[in-house]
């Protein structure tokens, strides 16, 4: 009898795992965390049809406000208060409101997007008991968990990034075996295409999707990079392939980014005399271009006005105007200061070791308190260092010490640079960005540091499958207990000071707790 593949088994394992961790009680807490007075009330302005612009790409938003408008929970309640302003506190929200309605799909896409990592690891691993046991860097990260339950764009960027990630491995891997077999193919532009979907919609939710840009140049030089050994003046070939498949990229990435836009922008019609306000006034920050932003803020208060922000030929202007509203908030965003601890920012420096968790929420009732605290794993986080510094030391053996790495295979040494590339270049660009930045913002370095660490781990498969598997198996354990340990700051069950103090690990972590 023919045993059945157990990838199949092992992914709905995952998924069922993931249903725990990532969906139960979304509900809970009932009071806004952190971002969520931006989101909620947008998804609110887009039923509504009130104008607003924001910092981040709509699409994410966009998906919030689809699943409230799906479940509508709370159409009986009198919500006009998230319409009004660009935030609301939480004291504004109406007694008995479901926030399901606004969480139920960020959680989705978290959920779903376990089943992607663990699809991600088979294809670069090569071995689905190894990937299983490496899924649990996914499930039981009480950071992701606490984050991407709530009503927030991380966990959309997070899924789309994946999705990139999985195609261009399942490409790097598909080319590998083919040209192993004698058969001479390439990468297709419908890769390319497919590839700039992905990243499109990342970029949609958060602009630091971007970072993905790198992917397709590393596939080109994958693929082509052979053909620049041949003499100079046959190098037109590969470079007219890299441009045409660069083409090939951008085009559904631009068009998915400013159909995100164009959405928002046909969508939001409805004047709110303090949000026109607001957002169609230049700061006195900016007087400097008022004469060139001023016209063309009273030119979009105008086809507010007339009902006409959906024709595609006002789309260009107005498109522009939405960017320079978002680099203008990041302008005026708040700098880092060490002196202020409730300001909760850390400096990127310290993301890699967990520094510093974010309190959500909290509330207190006598002794005990209930928080929402964005909390690293310990172990998964620890995971994820080493791999990033296994890397670069392996890399650094190569390039600079002119070391030969024959023991290594010739994929897993290239992946390892592609994703040492990826983590560097979005560390170097965070370095230097001068707004208050949080510990969310080292999810996608995060991403690529676990994908070095299961490299690692699969070099060491190489020569011994046995041992990646102890290591493997024992890093699941150790993950899922660091889980359980901070599981009550993940779900906010109540604590004495005590038993919070004890989750306290480590004193660069700042994590204070609540005083009656």
């Amino acid at each position: 009898m023919r045993r059945a593949h157990p990838i199949p088994l092992y992914l709905l394992l995952v998924l069922g795992v993931g249903s725990v961790t990532f969906l139960t009680n979304i509900a809970h807490p009932s009071r806004l965390c952190w971002d969520e007075s931006f989101h909620i009330p947008a998804a609110y302005k887009y039923r509504k049809s009130i104008f607003f612009m924001e910092l981040h790409p709509p699409l994410g938003k966009l998906l919030i406000a689809l699943g409230d408008h799906w479940l509508d929970l709370n159409s009986e309640l009198d919500c006009s208060c998230l319409g009004r302003g660009v935030k609301t506190i939480a004291d504004e929200i109406p007694p008995g409101f479901d926030f399901r309605s606004a969480r139920l799909v960020p959680a989705l896409f978290a959920w779903l997007g376990g089943g992607v990592f663990f699809l991600l690891l088979c294809r670069l691993l090569g071995n689905p008991h190894l990937a299983l046991l490496s899924s649990a860097l996914y499930l039981f990260d009480n950071a992701l968990i606490v984050h991407f339950r709530a009503a927030m764009l991380d966990g959309f960027l997070y899924f789309f990034s994946l999705c990139a990630l999985l195609c261009f491995v399942h490409v790097w891997r598909t080319l590998e075996e083919k040209r192993g077999e004698g058969q001479q193919v390439h990468i297709s532009l419908w890769h390319y295409a497919l590839l700039g979907l992905a990243v499109g919609l990342a970029a949609a939710v958060k602009i630091t999707g971007l970072a993905l840009v790198l992917l397709p140049a590393c596939w080109w030089l994958k693929d082509r990079g052979g053909e620049f050994r041949l003499p100079f003046h046959r190098w037109g070939r590969p470079v007219g392939v890299g441009a045409v498949s660069c083409g090939v990229f951008l085009l559904p990435l631009i068009m998915v980014f400013c159909t995100s836009y164009y959405v928002h922008i046909a969508r939001c019609t409805r004047i709110d005399p303090e949000l026109a306000a607001f957002y169609l006034q230049p700061p006195p920050r900016y007087a400097h271009n008022r004469s060139w932003l001023q016209p063309r803020m009273d030119r979009y208060r105008e086809l507010l006005e007339q009902g006409r922000t959906g024709e595609l030929r006002h789309f260009p202007e107005l498109l522009l105007l939405h960017l320079v509203h978002s680099a203008r908030h990041n302008s005026l965003s708040p700098r880092l200061r060490s002196d202020q601890p409730d300001q909760q920012g850390s400096h990127p420096a310290t993301w890699p070791v967990g520094g510093r968790p974010i309190c959500f929420r909290f509330s207190r009732r006598g002794d005990v308190a209930a928080y929402s605290f964005l909390v690293p794993n310990p172990a998964i986080w620890l995971a994820g260092l080493l791999g990033i510094v296994m890397a670069l030391a392996l890399l650094g053996y190569r390039v600079i010490l002119r070391r030969s790495t024959d023991w290594v295979d010739g994929s897993l040494f290239q992946l390892t640079g592609v994703f040492a590339l990826l983590y560097v270049a979005y560390m170097v660009v965070m370095m230097f960005i001068g707004r208050v930045m949080f510990l969310y913002h080292y999810f996608p370095p995060l991403l690529s540091s676990l994908l070095l660490w299961n490299i690692m781990l699969a070099i060491l498969a190489d020569k011994s499958p046995r041992r990646a598997c102890q290591v493997a198996g024992v890093l699941c354990v150790a993950a899922f207990f660091c889980y359980l340990i901070f599981a009550p700051l993940t779900y906010s069950t109540m604590l004495t000071t005590a038993q919070f103090e004890a989750r306290t690990w480590f004193e660069f972590w700042q994590m204070r707790p609540s005083t009656p």
